[in-house]
């Protein structure tokens, strides 16, 4: 997402931008192809034996960070945009600068305290001048657990690339419901499981599939995943595709997206799968999700409750009117959330925050 907006800054606002990832990773090069961009941490392990022993003795990574933060200060920038709650650290190094610093934190508080061992989401707090929050969920948990001052925090929807689909049909031999993400707890690969068990075991339910995208393939969890689905005797109904570049390939194929998320500040795969026409069930309390799924395109039911989950599926397979007209809500719907149509707003935003 961020990196689609720093796109939209360099070619439609001409901005100059200095990029600083705190991390590598498979994006790299598309950043660097916008601007100066520098690596906050480098894998010491991948380095010759003497660096590192240096590097014990005169500590070069603070000094490499240092010449990183008087490269940005050459570039006067008038203004740093923090893209998660999590750098604290770099922040920390620019606090005297009297740059403002905006941070749009897109995390809720089980995140937030797993990436804050060294202090790095408080300090990011602290040296925020001012906080844009993906959704209400995250406002009323900064407000609620960190004492922000509801005053110092601006709602902004996250936002994704423009992508032309077709209209979803759902004329297929099977009714494909779908849920997306790494298979970890908080995202509730468990409970999409569960829900296709209830489903499958209904045996006047006909004709349904469950697709799960996204997984890695040699992960401790992928495999106990398959191992349960082949206990519970699954295995013709439920797919797993592992890891994938193009997820719009497999929400083509669906019918319905299954949001399992515990917690979610606002999951950009909404968005997406809405941009293919597919009606949401979600989890109330679980995040950001129920401001997206209002009742016009899709369900939100009980934290956790799979059998209504379940039943909301059923529900929309068999009312082929309620189905179509949801999807073509939320397809329309997804408009309002693409770079296309959100940047301009954010940017008019930054330039007030920063004034």
């Amino acid at each position: 997402m961020l990196l689609n907006f720093v796109k939209w800054l360099v070619h439609e606002k001409n901005e100059p931008v200095f990029i600083i990832l705190k991390k590598g990773g498979p994006l790299l090069n598309s950043y660097k192809a916008l601007g100066n961009l520098y690596v906050w941490e480098t894998d010491l392990g991948e380095k010759p034996i003497f660096f590192r022993i240096l590097n014990r003795i005169i500590d070069l990574q603070k000094r490499r960070k240092k010449r990183i933060v008087k490269n940005a200060l050459q570039n006067k920038p008038s203004l740093i945009l923090s893209n998660t709650v999590v750098n604290g650290d770099i922040i920390e190094m620019f606090e005297s600068q009297n740059i403002p610093v905006i941070n749009w934190v897109h995390e809720l508080e089980n995140v937030i305290q797993l990436f804050n061992k060294e202090k790095g989401s408080d300090k990011s707090l602290q040296y925020s001048d001012h906080i844009i929050a993906a959704s209400e969920a995250v406002k009323g948990n900064l407000i609620l657990n960190h004492n922000i001052p509801a005053e110092n925090i601006s709602v902004f929807y996250e936002m994704v690339a423009g992508r032309k689909e077709l209209p979803h049909t759902g004329n297929k031999p099977d009714f494909v419901v779908g849920g997306c993400g790494t298979l970890i707890h908080r995202k509730g690969f468990d409970l999409f499981l569960q829900v296709a068990h209830i489903i499958i075991n209904k045996k006047e339910i006909k004709n349904i599939r469950f697709v799960w995208i996204g997984g890695d393939e040699n992960s401790y969890s992928y495999k106990e995943f398959k191992r349960e689905i082949g206990l519970l005797n699954l295995e013709p109904y439920i797919t797993i595709t592992g890891e994938t570049t193009d997820p719009f390939a497999y929400y083509n194929s669906l019918d319905l997206f299954l949001m399992t998320s515990r917690e979610d500040p606002f999951p950009l795969v909404n968005i997406e799968a809405a941009q293919c026409g597919l009606p949401i069930i979600c989890f109330d309390k679980s995040g950001g999700s129920p401001e997206f799924v209002t009742e016009d395109v899709g369900f939100v039911v009980d934290y956790l409750d799979v059998e209504a989950m379940a039943g909301r599926i059923i529900e929309l397979k068999n009312n082929h009117e309620r189905y179509n007209q949801m999807s073509e809500n939320i397809r329309k719907k997804s408009e309002m959330f693409t770079v296309k149509n959100k940047a301009g707003e954010l940017y008019e935003l930054l330039n007030r925050l920063k004034s």
